[in-house]
Parts: C-alpha cells; sequence; structure tokens
C-alpha cells in the first residue's frame, strides 16, 4: 500500500525468493527499487513449484477497499543447449 500511512517493509513477507533483490519488500506496485518485483526462489518456468506465496501483515483494524497486483515483467527462461 502506498499512501499516508504505508505498509512498513517488516509486514511483507514470502515463502522465499529468488535473490535479495527479488525479495517480498519489492512486490509494491510501481515500484523500481531492486528487480522491480517479488519472485520466490527455485522458480521453474515449465513446472511452478505449489505453496509460493506473499503475504502482507495487518497490524491495525479497518477496511480493506482493494488489492491490485501484477505480474512481473520477464520471465528468464535457462537456454537449452
Amino acid at each position: 500500500m502506498n499512501g499516508p500511512t504505508p505498509i512498513p517493509d517488516s509486514q511483507i513477507t514470502a515463502s522465499s525468493s529468488w535473490r535479495l533483490d527479488h525479495g517480498p519488500k519489492y512486490a509494491r506496485l510501481n515500484n523500481t527499487a531492486g528487480a522491480g518485483a517479488w519472485c520466490p526462489g527455485a522458480i521453474e518456468v515449465d513446472a511452478p513449484t505449489p505453496n509460493m506465496y506473499i503475504q502482507v501483515g495487518i497490524k491495525e483494524s479497518g477496511r480493506i477497499c482493494r488489492a491490485l497486483a501484477r505480474g512481473f515483467a520477464s520471465v528468464v527462461k535457462p537456454s537449452a543447449d
């Protein structure tokens, strides 16, 4: 969430991350820091690993009006030599 009181990076966690610059704090919409997105660890393009998740800890009671998500701009696929 971006706004007057954004959720701290420490409250955004994930099952895993591919590299440090793909960590859960980079999952914010329109983020340009790090790799620009969260990417789970041990990702297999042709055989996705189940149970990959990102989690946002909400510490205060209130109403969530919307949640937005988008995919990563590119996928690196290993070359077949």
